[in-house]
């Protein structure tokens, strides 16, 4: 006999409850008490035991909106031109998920066609990123699972805040670095890292996940072992005609008057890099000062620019350094 539908009040009541529970097991996971829901979305409990007898049942279904998105991701990565980066750029969208709801490990762990759903679409992609030769040949789909739980159950026991956002950046690349396979007698590829300039803290650069819109800088080195080898200042704040300080966006220079050549390569005008340093005032960028090959002319605006932005002793300098 089929069910009869819901009354127009009785199918706004279980929506509400819906979006309650996707917010309470997001926010606190399946220990979150039913009765908490219930106050959250406005309702008595008898309405949420109305329409969801138990709590697992309610679990069920937030958790399989949460799993279908997850599949759907997956399968739309599986005709990716390049396997490697749609089998990580996968698991960061789950750390992304478990980072942001603290449900999704027991998502993943719900039983029914769902879960083979999941690992259908998970082997999918990692055995196009094993015939790429992007991901060990031995590694399994199970094995993914596995990984994937004791990495999202991590994720969740980490502190709030930046701290433990980074910590979960840190593990995802330990897993990721693990999966890949070793290359003997060739150099380790490279491990670039952004550094936040909010926190000065470096979080990893992870295939397929775009760096942070407040991300200002990247280093790279090749390995966690070795020295940093460069360092990419990332500039958000120019334009297509002019340079902009990033600092203070009334420091503005036409592209033509902002770089410089030297055998074939553009660099920013010293005068320019020289401003980065002034805010901060050690002893190294004072060398740099005194070392900077400066036209007349690049020196005359470096000295009168730190002025006006409240450096004088820089702008000082800059005028006795000639």
């Amino acid at each position: 006999m089929a069910e009869k539908p819901l009354r127009a009040d009785a199918l706004r009541n279980r929506e509400k409850v819906l979006r309650a529970a996707r917010d309470a097991f997001a926010a606190s996971g399946y220990g979150v008490p039913l009765d908490e829901i219930a106050a959250l979305a406005g309702v008595g409990p008898g309405t949420v035991y109305r329409h969801f007898p138990s709590k697992e049942e309610l679990f069920e279904a937030v958790a399989t909106a949460r799993v279908r998105d997850l599949i759907n991701d997956a399968r739309g990565r599986a005709d990716d031109a390049d396997p490697g980066q749609a089998f990580f750029g996968f698991l960061g969208r789950i750390r992304q998920e478990a980072a942001a709801k603290r449900d999704v490990p027991e998502a993943l762990s719900l039983a029914g066609p769902l879960q083979g759903e999941m690992r259908a679409a998970l082997g999918e992609l990692l055995r196009r990123a094993q015939q790429a030769g992007a991901v060990r040949p031995e590694i399994t789909t199970p094995d993914i699972i596995v990984l994937l739980k004791g990495l999202l159950r991590s994720i969740n026991d980490a502190p709030p805040g930046p701290a433990g956002q980074a910590q979960a950046d840190r593990l995802l690349t330990v897993v990721a670095d693990g999966l890949r396979p070793p290359r003997p007698g060739a150099a380790q590829r490279n491990t670039i890292t952004e550094s936040q300039l909010t926190d000065g803290a470096f979080r990893p650069l992870l295939p397929g996940i775009p760096g942070r819109p407040e991300c200002h800088q990247v280093w790279v080195r090749r390995d966690a072992r070795s020295p940093w080898r460069l360092e990419f200042l990332l500039d958000r704040a120019s334009t297509a005609e002019e340079w902009v300080f990033k600092r203070d966006h009334s420091v503005r220079v036409p592209w033509d008057r902002a770089l410089r050549q030297i055998d074939g390569v553009t660099y920013l005008r010293p005068e320019l890099a020289l401003l980065f340093k002034a805010g901060q005032d050690r002893e190294k960028d004072r060398e740099d000062l005194a070392a900077a090959s400066l036209t007349p002319e690049g020196r005359q605006w470096l000295a009168a620019t730190l002025e006006r932005l409240g450096h004088t002793t820089w702008a000082e300098l800059t005028r006795r350094s000639q």
